[in-house]
């Protein structure tokens, strides 16, 4: 099992009730070595995203993954860009972003937690590093 570096999500919303989260695309795998063909899923939900601890496989450290038997992924379709469109209501959320090998390897994630409350046409920037 390869794990992926981090993703930095970006979290940008010109559209009210929504939301467009973005990320730097993974290129680096955890021993170094380059990947490609990568895809990616997105969670929101208003509790906690749920995640599982996975047991390090050599050369790759132990991480959390998102634990994907709790939750379901928002995109029907695996993600090829760095952005995806989520309409979510004003509330509270969080917002995760996973990365899928090109043979269908699940890797890191990042989240942001969010806070929607807005006015028709007022942008949301967040960002997380």
């Amino acid at each position: 099992m390869k794990s992926f570096i981090a993703i930095c999500l970006l979290l940008v919303s010109s559209v009210a009730l929504g939301a467009t989260p973005s990320w730097d695309a993974v290129t680096t795998a955890c021993d170094g070595s380059a990947v490609t063909g990568v895809t990616y899923n997105v969670y929101y939900s208003a509790a906690a995203i749920p995640t599982v601890a996975v047991p390090a496989v050599v050369p790759c450290a132990a991480m959390t993954m998102i634990d994907n038997t709790k939750i379901t992924k928002v995109n029907a379709a695996p993600v090829t860009g760095g952005t995806y469109n989520l309409a979510i209501p004003n509330g509270t959320f969080n917002v995760a972003v996973e990365s899928v090998a090109s043979d269908g390897t699940r890797g890191g994630f990042a989240q942001i937690s969010v806070v929607v409350s807005l006015k028709p046409g007022t942008p949301l920037n967040l960002k997380l590093r």
